[in-house]
């Protein structure tokens, strides 16, 4: 699995994902991946365009993402589902939990500014 960091504008950090967040790979981001959402106002968009499967260790470590940013004044937006993915995400009603985009303009339009 790979994970590539962009820092954008307005301290916004870019997160794309790669390949499949089964059981294996998930632990392979794990610490990283907390560790960026983790910092106080960390406002973070994840591309998931390059994941295929997201087995549920997968979609448990998104929603301790979203856990941990959230108390921390931070916001969490994930953009460009697989529709398989996307479908799986809305049965299991992470789409509840995480704000989900079709785009990255979309997460960005959605992405709360830092003093309100």
């Amino acid at each position: 699995m790979e994970l590539t960091v962009t820092p954008l504008e307005n301290g916004i950090t870019a997160i794309q994902l790669i390949g499949r967040m089964d059981m294996k790979n998930t632990l392979l981001i794990d610490s990283q991946l907390t560790a960026l959402v983790a910092r106080e106002n960390a406002r973070v968009v994840i591309e998931m365009s390059g994941v295929d499967f997201v087995a549920s260790v997968g979609m448990r470590l998104l929603i301790s993402c979203a856990k941990t940013n959230a108390p921390q004044g931070g916001h969490l937006a994930l953009w460009g589902l697989q529709p398989m993915v996307a479908e799986s995400f809305g049965i299991a009603g992470i789409d509840v939990l995480i704000a989900i985009h079709e785009t990255l303009q979309d997460a960005l339009v959605g992405m709360p500014s830092l003093d309100g």
